[in-house]
């Protein structure tokens, strides 16, 4: 922010990633969450951050990246991996995200933009394989209204 450049950030939960962790061996599923790992950083830019936040999020920081031009990668992301699905021991294992993104304000500190971005995150995930983003005041599905989540 020191230097007007935007920042822009993702949490990605990788919808059923955590119960395949219950219903898979230790080894299989260490291979899903590095293959998710793969798929995401394959995905972005080389000046994109791509790191684990918790068991079945990903986090993403976007330097130099609008809250539009976010929306935009996190939909292209949803749509994408839900072709790619992973193969394991002759099984066919499909994928669905749900992704939250904030784009820092002025004067914004650090925790303040993650809880906006966690409460996006936290809405497309009970909607199930959507993405949301907090505007700063609410949270709203790209195309519709803003729902009141603050």
């Amino acid at each position: 922010q020191r230097h007007g450049n935007r920042l822009s950030l993702m949490l990605i939960k990788i919808d059923n990633l955590s119960r395949q962790s219950h219903q898979r061996a230790p080894q299989d599923f260490n291979l899903m969450l590095r293959s998710c790992a793969q798929f995401l950083t394959a995905a972005m830019r080389d000046m994109d951050l791509v790191v684990r936040y918790d068991v079945d999020v990903f986090g993403m920081m976007l330097p130099g990246t609008a809250l539009t031009n976010a929306t935009g990668v996190g939909e292209r992301l949803r749509k994408t991996i839900q072709q790619c699905p992973l193969r394991i021991n002759d099984t066919q294992i499909h994928f669905t995200l749900s992704a939250g993104i904030a784009e820092s304000q002025p004067g914004e500190d650090l925790a303040l933009l993650l809880k906006r971005v966690e409460s996006a995150t936290a809405a497309a995930a009970a909607g199930g394989n959507s993405v949301r983003f907090h505007n700063g005041v609410a949270v709203e599905l790209p195309g519709e209204k803003a729902v009141a989540i603050a």
